[in-house]
C-alpha cells in the first residue's frame, strides 16, 4: 500500500513538473524578445512556478500523513477490538470453568454427605446390635444365677435350713436388683442411640433445604 501511495505521488510531481516546463515554453514565444526583459519574465515564471511546485508537494505530504493517520487509526481499533474479543473469550472460559468446578464440588460434597450419612446410619445400627446382644447375654446370665439360687432355695427348704432360706432370698433381691439397673441403664443407651439417630436424619432433612438455596444464590 506504501509503495503505491508512493508511486502516485511521484507520478503526479512528474506531471505537475511537465505542465509547467510546458506552459514555460508557450508562454516564451509570445513575448518580445528583449533579453533582459525575458530573463527577468523566466526568473519570475521559474519562481512562481518552484512556489507552485513546492506548496504541491507540501499538499501532497499532508495528504500522506493524513492517510498515513487514519490507516494507523484503523489497525489501531482494529488492535483494540481483537484484544477485546480475546479478553471476553477469556473471561467466559474462565467462568465456564468456574461453574464446572464449583459444580464438581458440590457434587463431591453432596457424595460425602451419602458416604456419612450411610456411615451414621451403619454405625446406629451397629450399636443398637451389639447392644440386643449384650441385653440377651444379660438375660441369659440373670436367668441362670436365679435358677441356681431357687435350686438352693428349694434344697434349704427341704432340709429345714431357715437361715440358708433367708440368706438366700437376700441373694435373689439383690441379683433381681442388679438385673433391673443393669436392663434399665441398657434401655437408656438404646433410647439415646435411636435419638441420635433421628436427630441426625432430622438435621439432614432440615439443612439440604437451606444448602440448596445457597448454592443457588452462588450461582
Amino acid at each position: 500500500m506504501k509503495k503505491t501511495i508512493i508511486s502516485i505521488l511521484v507520478i503526479l510531481t512528474l506531471l505537475s513538473f511537465s505542465t509547467l516546463t510546458v506552459a514555460q515554453k508557450g508562454g516564451g514565444k509570445g513575448k518580445s524578445k528583449d533579453p533582459n526583459t525575458d530573463g527577468r519574465s523566466n526568473r519570475q515564471q521559474s519562481k512562481q512556478n518552484e512556489t507552485k511546485f513546492q506548496e504541491r508537494r507540501k499538499a501532497i505530504r499532508k495528504q500522506k500523513r493524513a492517510y498515513e493517520e487514519k490507516a494507523k487509526q484503523r489497525l489501531e481499533l482494529k488492535k483494540a477490538s481483537q484484544s477485546q474479543r480475546q479478553r471476553q473469550k477469556a473471561e467466559a472460559k474462565r467462568k465456564q470453568v468456574q461453574s464446572e468446578q464449583a459444580q464438581t464440588a458440590r457434587q463431591e460434597k453432596s457424595n460425602q454427605k451419602k458416604v456419612r450419612a450411610k456411615e451414621q446410619v451403619k454405625a446406629h445400627a451397629q450399636q443398637l446390635t451389639a447392644l440386643e446382644k449384650q441385653v440377651t447375654r444379660e438375660q441369659e446370665k440373670h436367668k441362670k444365677r436365679v435358677a441356681r439360687l431357687e435350686r438352693i432355695r428349694q434344697l434349704a427348704r427341704d432340709e429345714g435350713k431357715t437361715e440358708t432360706v433367708d440368706r438366700v432370698n437376700k441373694l435373689v433381691e439383690r441379683e433381681q436388683s442388679r438385673y433391673d439397673k443393669k436392663l434399665q441403664r441398657m434401655n437408656q443407651r438404646r433410647d439415646r442411640i435411636m435419638q441420635q439417630a433421628e436427630d441426625a436424619s432430622a438435621e439432614k432433612i432440615r439443612k439440604e433445604p437451606e444448602e440448596d438455596v445457597k448454592e443457588e444464590q452462588k450461582d
